[in-house]
């Protein structure tokens, strides 16, 4: 298990791309975090290398879902909530609660992470 993370989001490297395909292809299961983030063309490019997608809770806040989340959610690509809770800090608490009950219509969602999970090294 590795996860794939730009130190800068508007600095996307072509060479990421490549980089993914040839973990993928060597069987490692890659996992973009914070996929809502970066552009989505760069986060496509990312799928089609192999890669598997991190989002916060925070991006299911609004009203809305963004079309290319919803795309990514129904290609089942998403694999991953993270809550971005890093110290006390109630709303986070909510955003996470309100995420999960979003994603109840993606149950493949928690399952493809409880896999992902149970099958990691630890190095």
């Amino acid at each position: 298990f590795l996860s794939f993370k730009c130190v800068n989001y508007a600095d996307f490297s072509p060479r990421y791309v490549n980089e993914v395909r040839i973990l993928c292809d060597g069987g490692y299961t890659v996992v973009l975090a914070h996929a809502e983030r970066y552009a989505t063309e760069n986060v496509d490019a990312m799928r089609d290398a192999g890669a598997k997608l991190q989002l916060n809770a925070a991006t299911f806040s609004g009203i809305t879902t963004p079309c290319a989340i919803k795309r990514w959610l129904s290609d089942e690509d998403v694999v991953a909530i993270g809550s971005d809770i890093h110290m006390r800090d109630e709303r986070a608490y909510k955003r996470f609660s309100r995420a999960c009950k979003k994603l109840e219509r993606y149950p493949y969602v928690f399952s493809e992470s409880e896999k992902i999970w149970s099958g990691a090294k630890v190095q």
